[in-house]
């Protein structure tokens, strides 16, 4: 066991990836095969503090910041900014920290940054992809929600990194447009769970529960119901499809601020008897709808692309972001115009038709998976990313056999 430690900084809550049943998964990314001698994590919510007695990994502490929590923003910078500072360079005096990492270029990030500078520490930030894309179709910032002050955080964050890592190209192009040196930039693609192949469920019953009919076409869509995700551009597609497909059904799951707005769209068009929405579910309730779905629809992704390739499920998405790098037109999927849900429907319409097609579509989908995104191959990648710049700053050397395939069984 090697005695490295180090510091973690994420604005999002754990308490969402415990509800989501991600907790355990998102504890290996921050500690990939447990290779570090312990992470030390930095919590700003208090909501976490009762997830505390949930973590069983012994790489892994959870520390929840005390905060006053003023509604002013100027009382926060009085007040709750150098508390939280002085509570992260505790932590990281007591502990010996050798790196601080950041996850998104927001205001958890900035403190590392901070931190970096005021210790001497390198500091290796995390992007999932292009969040100016995602912030502006929303109109929401993290920051105060002032436009203005997020962009001056995140650019100081991403040009001042000593490395930022990059799940694809084309967020590479996002941290490098803002200021990032490509030098510092590498691209490591999302780690999945280990079991993300494993389809074996408890017995559910919610498709059937809520009056779909496992035996005539289902599209799917899983994702928040929000702007920055394009959901609302999908229900024009629909009355097309119908037309040909008068028993396709449409299944959304995802909750948001455009529910009400889905379903009044719904309703206009006059597509009720042929939508339904399930609402939030947790993981293991997706992974289930996914198996059992006839195609996903994805018009903005985040790890569906690769949860419905892991099913060997068609997909179509629109071209944008980072889709492209995953889906090669007509070969593992098929990729239509941003927005146009005409070719959307199109295309659904084609795949119902074609089922031989929609079956190869999905299966290269699931080839593609499994030479690309090896579980132990990504752990190595992320591992040896953090150590790199370790060395850099330390020119100290570290053993990294451990994730050799026989070794990685054996620790298992």
């Amino acid at each position: 066991m090697n005695e490295i430690q180090i510091v973690t900084l994420f604005d999002d809550s754990l308490s969402a990836a415990e509800k989501k049943g991600n907790l355990e998964h998102v504890i290996e990314l921050f500690n990939p095969s447990n290779y570090l001698k312990q992470v030390h994590h930095i919590c700003f919510r208090a909501e976490d503090n009762k997830i505390k007695a949930k973590i069983k990994n012994s790489g892994f502490t959870l520390h929840v910041l005390k905060t006053t929590r003023p509604f002013l923003p100027f009382l926060w910078v009085l007040l709750d900014f150098p508390l939280c500072l002085l509570q992260i360079l505790y932590i990281v005096k007591k502990n010996k920290i050798c790196l601080v990492r950041g996850y998104a270029p927001s205001y958890a990030s900035f403190f590392g940054l901070l931190i970096s500078r005021l210790t001497n520490l390198p500091f290796v930030v995390s992007v999932g992809g292009d969040h100016r894309l995602a912030m502006d179709l929303t109109g929401k910032y993290p920051v105060f929600n002032y436009r203005p002050i997020h962009r001056r955080i995140e650019e100081a964050v991403l040009r001042n990194a000593d490395l930022v890592i990059c799940p694809n190209l084309f967020s590479v192009h996002y941290v490098t447009k803002i200021g990032t040196l490509e030098k510092r930039t590498i691209i490591i693609p999302w780690s999945m769970k280990k079991d993300v192949f494993n389809f074996t469920y408890k017995d559910s019953n919610i498709l059937l529960k809520s009056g779909i009919d496992l035996s005539k076409p289902i599209i799917l869509y899983v994702s928040r119901l929000e702007k920055d995700k394009q959901v609302e551009v999908l229900f024009d597609a629909i009355p097309l499809i119908i037309k040909d497909y008068p028993d396709a059904q449409f299944v959304f799951i995802g909750d948001g601020s455009l529910m009400g707005f889905c379903k009044n769209r719904v309703c206009e068009l006059g597509i009720s008897k042929n939508t339904y929405f399930l609402g939030y579910q947790n993981q293991e309730i997706i992974k289930y709808c996914i198996k059992q779905v006839t195609l996903v629809w994805i018009p903005m992704s985040g790890l569906v692309i690769l949860e419905s390739a892991a099913a060997a499920k068609p997909i179509i998405a629109f071209d944008i972001e980072w889709h492209s790098e995953f889906i090669e037109n007509n070969k593992n999927g098929l990729l239509v115009e941003n927005r146009n849900y005409e070719k959307l429907a199109e295309a659904t319409i084609a795949l119902l038709k074609d089922r031989e097609l929609a079956n190869r579509l999905g299966n290269m989908a699931y080839k593609t998976l499994k030479e690309k995104y090896n579980p132990v191959e990504l752990d190595r990648m992320q591992v040896v990313a953090v150590l790199s710049v370790l060395k850099l700053k330390k020119k100290l050397n570290f053993d990294t056999d451990v994730f050799n395939e026989d070794k990685q069984e054996n620790r298992h």
